[in-house]
C-alpha cells in the first residue's frame, strides 16, 4: 500500500508509486504539486502513515519517499516559484521528518549534488540563482552545513528570513547541530526582521510556531524575536483594516470576558489547568470562548456562558468582528502560541483589559497585554517578561484530570512495585518532542552510563506518529542508546505504562506540568531541574506543592545527574519514596484550592483599569 487517503471533499490521495513515476519522467510540475499534496496530508494527519504497515513496510516507504524527493531536488529541470517556495517552507518539516526517518538522515546529499560542491565556503554560495530557492526548502534543521546566513540574506533577504522561520517553526531540535543552529537563527533574525517592511513571501502560516518554539532554546534573549515578529503582524493587521477598537464597553451586571481559546478540550493540557479558575470567574463575569472550530469540545463548552466558532481563512477577522459585536470589559488569553489566532489578536486593543497566563509559560512582548498572570511559586526572575506580572496565588490555579484518568492506589506493606533487582530500571520521560534537546539527552545518557543499574529510558512523546515518529526514534535513540521512544497512544494506555515504570526525570530548560501530575499520580519519584524563566520553575513549584525532597530539585545539569543516579542506585530510598507519594495521595494536593481567588484579582484589574483603587487583595 502507499497511498495516504484524502478527505473524500479533497483532491485524489497521495500515491508515491505516481510521485515516483513522474519523477523519473522528468514531469517536475506535476511531481512537485504531487509532493506538496503528500506534505500536506502528513500535515493534516500529524505524521499518521498508511494503516496496516508493518515496521519493515513503513521504513521502506519513507526510504522510497526521500529517495524520491532527491531525485526531484537535484534535477536541474526541476524549479521552485516564490509561490511554491513558501509552500514548501511552510511544510519543511515533513520534508526533515521524511529523511529524518531514514538513514539519510538529512538532504545535504542532495544539496552537494545541486551546488557541484559543498556550499557555504568563504561565506559564499556555490549555487545558481535558480537554485537558492531549493537549497532553502532542502536544508532541513538536521542538516550537517553551516548555512552562511548572511551570505544567503544578501542573495535573496526574504529566503534566508523565511528558511529562518521554517527551521526555527519545527517542532524536533534535538541533534546538537539543530540545537546549535537554533540558538545562532534567534540571534541573527531579529535584527533581519527588523529591517524588512512587511510579511510578503514569508511562510506565516507557520510563524506562530517560531514565535512560540523560541521558548525551547537555551538564550536568556531569546524572546527577542517576538518583537519584530509582533511589529509585522501588527502592521499587516492595521493594513487589512483590523484596528484597535476605541468604543467603551456598557456597564453591565456582570462584566464580559471574552476568553481566547488556542486549544481547549477536556484531554488537552490546557483544559487540565485552566478550566477551573474560567469555571469559578463565572460567578463574576459572564465568560464568552472563542475559538477555531473543532479547537473546544463539548465538555469544554460547558465551562463558557456562551462559545463562538470561527473558519478559516479569516479567522482573526472574524475574531475582531466578534469583539466590537461583544465590546468585552476583558480578553483572556489563557495561552498565546500554540495557535494562527491569539498571537496577531493579542497585537491589538479590543478591550479595557487584556490579560494573558502561563499556558505558555513565556513572554509575549506583545503591545495588547496589559498584565501577565502568573502562580506566585513559580515566578523566578519577573524580568524575563515584558508585561506587568500579576501573581496568582499558588493554590489558584487547581488541575483537572482528563478523561481516563486513574491514581495508582496506595499499597500498604508493598515496599516497592518492582522488586526484581536483575531487570533494568525504567525511567519514564514524558515530554513533547519540542522539550527535547541535545543538551537533555546528552545528561540522559551520562545518567545510564554511570548508574551502578543498568537502565532502560522510556520516552513519552505527545502527539509524535508515524513519520514523525519514525524519525524522533532514530534521533533519540542514536543519542541515548538505552532509550525506548513511545508512538502516541490512548491515555489510559500511557498511564499503564508509567505503572509500569520506576522513576521519571523530567525534560530541562523547558520542564513539565502535567507530565508531573500523571507520573506521580502513579507513584513514580523523579527529578526536575529549576531556572529562572517560569517554564524553568514550574516543576520545582509542584514538587514542593507536592512535598517532594529538596534534593530532587536541581540547580544545574551536574546536580541533575547526580540526583538522578542517586535516585537510581538507592532502592530503598526510591521505595520509600514511592510510599510517601502515594500515601500523600499521589498528586491530590494539585486537584484542590481555591480557584474562585483568579475571578477576584482580574475584578480588581478591571477596577484599576477604569481608575485608580487599591493592592490586589490576596
Amino acid at each position: 500500500m502507499d497511498a495516504m487517503p484524502a478527505d473524500p471533499r479533497d483532491p485524489p490521495a497521495f500515491s508515491l508509486s505516481q510521485f515516483e513515476w513522474l519523477v523519473h519522467r522528468r514531469q517536475h510540475e506535476a511531481a512537485g504539486r504531487l509532493l506538496l499534496l503528500g506534505l500536506r496530508r502528513l500535515d493534516e494527519r500529524h505524521g499518521a502513515l498508511p494503516a496496516g504497515l508493518s515496521e519493515d513496510a513503513r521504513a521502506h516507504f519513507l526510504a522510497r519517499w526521500a529517495a524520491a524527493v532527491g531525485a526531484l531536488f537535484a534535477d536541474p529541470g526541476f524549479q521552485v516559484s516564490r509561490d511554491g517556495f513558501e509552500q514548501f517552507l511552510t511544510l519543511q518539516r515533513w520534508l526533515a521528518a521524511i529523511f529524518g526517518a531514514t538513514p539519510f538522515g538529512h538532504a545535504d546529499h542532495v544539496i552537494a549534488a545541486l551546488a557541484g560542491a559543498m556550499p557555504g565556503q568563504g561565506g559564499a554560495l556555490a549555487l545558481s540563482p535558480g537554485d537558492l530557492l531549493k537549497y532553502c526548502v532542502l536544508c532541513v534543521p538536521d542538516s550537517e552545513l553551516d548555512v552562511p546566513l548572511d551570505a544567503l540574506w544578501a542573495h535573496d533577504a526574504r529566503a534566508a528570513v523565511g528558511l529562518c522561520i521554517a527551521r526555527l517553526a519545527a517542532r524536533q531540535m534535538v541533534t546538537p547541530s539543530a540545537c546549535a543552529r537554533r540558538e545562532t537563527m534567534l540571534r541573527w533574525l531579529p535584527r533581519k526582521l527588523a529591517q524588512l517592511p512587511d510579511l510578503r513571501g514569508l511562510p506565516t502560516a507557520v510563524l506562530h510556531d517560531a514565535y512560540m518554539h523560541c521558548s525551547y532554546a537555551l538564550a536568556a534573549d531569546k524572546h527577542d524575536i517576538k518583537r519584530e515578529i509582533n511589529r509585522l503582524l501588527r502592521q499587516r493587521l492595521l493594513a487589512d483594516g483590523l484596528d484597535d477598537m476605541r468604543a467603551h464597553p456598557p456597564r453591565r451586571a456582570r462584566p464580559l470576558m471574552l476568553v481566547v481559546l488556542e486549544a481547549f478540550s477536556a484531554p488537552h493540557s490546557l483544559y487540565r489547568t485552566h478550566s477551573s479558575t474560567l469555571r469559578a470567574a463565572r460567578a463574576r463575569f459572564e465568560l464568552h470562548g472563542v475559538a477555531m472550530s473543532g479547537a473546544v469540545d463539548a465538555v469544554a463548552r460547558t465551562v463558557f456562558d456562551r462559545c463562538h466558532s470561527l473558519s478559516p481563512p479569516d479567522a482573526v477577522a472574524q475574531a475582531v468582528a466578534l469583539a466590537r459585536e461583544l465590546r468585552p470589559d476583558i480578553i483572556y488569553y489563557p495561552s498565546i502560541g500554540l495557535s494562527p489566532l491569539a498571537v496577531p489578536l493579542s497585537n491589538l486593543r479590543l478591550a479595557p483589559l487584556q490579560l494573558a497566563a502561563a499556558g505558555h509559560p513565556a513572554t509575549t512582548h506583545a503591545p495588547g497585554i496589559d498584565a501577565m498572570l502568573v502562580e506566585e511559586d513559580t515566578l523566578g526572575d519577573a524580568s524575563c517578561f515584558s508585561e506587568r506580572v500579576v501573581t496568582l496565588p499558588r493554590d489558584c490555579v487547581v488541575h483537572v484530570p482528563p478523561p481516563g484518568f486513574q491514581a495508582r492506589p496506595a499499597s500498604p506493606g508493598v515496599e516497592s512495585p518492582h522488586p526484581d533487582p536483575e531487570r533494568p530500571l525504567r525511567v519514564a520521560v514524558c515530554a513533547t518532542s519540542l522539550k527535547l534537546n541535545a543538551r537533555f539527552l546528552a545528561t540522559c545518557r551520562r545518567i545510564g552510563e554511570r548508574a551502578s543499574r543498568a537502565v532502560q529510558f522510556h520516552f513519552f512523546v505527545g502527539d509524535c506518529r508515524g513519520v514523525a515518529h519514525a524519525a524522533l526514534r532514530r534521533t533519540v535513540t542514536a543519542a541515548v542508546p538505552q532509550a525506548h521512544v513511545h508512538e502516541s497512544m490512548p491515555y489510559e494506555d500511557y498511564l499503564a505504562r508509567l505503572r509500569g515504570c520506576d522513576l521519571f526525570l523530567d525534560p530541562f530548560p523547558y520542564g513539565n506540568t502535567n507530565g508531573i501530575v500523571d507520573t506521580v499520580s502513579q507513584g513514580l519519584p523523579g527529578v526536575c531541574m529549576t531556572g529562572r524563566e517560569v517554564h524553568e520553575r514550574l516543576d520545582a513549584a509542584l514538587f514542593r506543592r507536592l512535598r517532594l525532597p529538596e534534593w530532587l530539585i536541581a540547580a544545574d545539569a551536574g546536580q541533575y545527574e547526580r540526583a538522578a543516579i542517586g535516585l537510581i542506585d538507592d532502592a530503598r530510598g526510591r521505595a520509600a519514596l514511592t510510599a510517601m507519594i502515594l500515601g500523600n495521595g499521589g498528586a491530590d494536593a494539585l486537584f484542590q484550592g481555591r480557584p474562585e481567588r483568579f475571578g477576584l484579582i482580574v475584578e480588581h484589574l478591571l477596577a484599576q483599569a477604569r481608575s485608580a483603587v487599591p493592592d490586589i487583595p490576596r
